[in-house]
């Protein structure tokens, strides 16, 4: 981003303030793709290669998210979070729990949803934050809250489908 669209935004919003809110997003969408890679890895029997095949799927999806959020902190003028040690006391998630038992396909999912939930909070807390303020941000951040509704959605439709069988 340029000069003048850094003074804009200044003139609206802390943009350190904004720098460290989408850092604490990109180390939570590091957590979630690592945790959706074990996931992906450690499923077994029928339920579990349904939930591995859609985590697969989901950790590059979080990896975009954590891309085009660190773009954004790159034209504010910041340094994405660049220490992999940094994702667990980063992110709003904390030190994520795996479940111990890899054929748990339901734990690993209900662990999921947790973990959506969290982040379908956090990005509408930032959205209505950025509103008005830093367009930018906030047209990143709502659709990011829109990815993250519909595997809020997709997740329960998983259990649904487990507790129809």
């Amino acid at each position: 981003m340029g000069r003048k669209g850094r003074e804009i935004v200044q003139a609206e919003i802390d943009v350190k303030g904004v720098i460290d809110d989408l850092n604490k997003a990109v180390a939570s969408e590091w957590a979630a793709a690592y945790f959706f890679w074990v996931g992906s890895v450690v499923q077994e029997g029928f339920l579990g290669e349904e939930v591995a095949e859609y985590f697969a799927k989901q950790v590059q999806g979080e990896l975009n998210h954590a891309s085009m959020l660190s773009k954004r902190i790159v034209e504010l003028g910041g340094q994405p979070v660049d220490m992999i040690g940094k994702v667990d006391s980063m992110s709003m998630f904390g030190r994520l729990p795996i479940p111990k038992d890899p054929g748990d396909a339901v734990g690993f999912v209900k662990k999921a949803l947790e973990f959506e939930a969290k982040a379908v909070e956090y990005y509408n807390k930032l959205a209505k934050k950025y509103f008005g303020k830093d367009h930018t941000s906030y047209k990143l951040v709502s659709d990011i809250l829109a990815d993250e509704v519909a595997d809020e959605d997709e997740l329960e439709n998983l259990i649904g489908r487990k507790k129809s069988r």
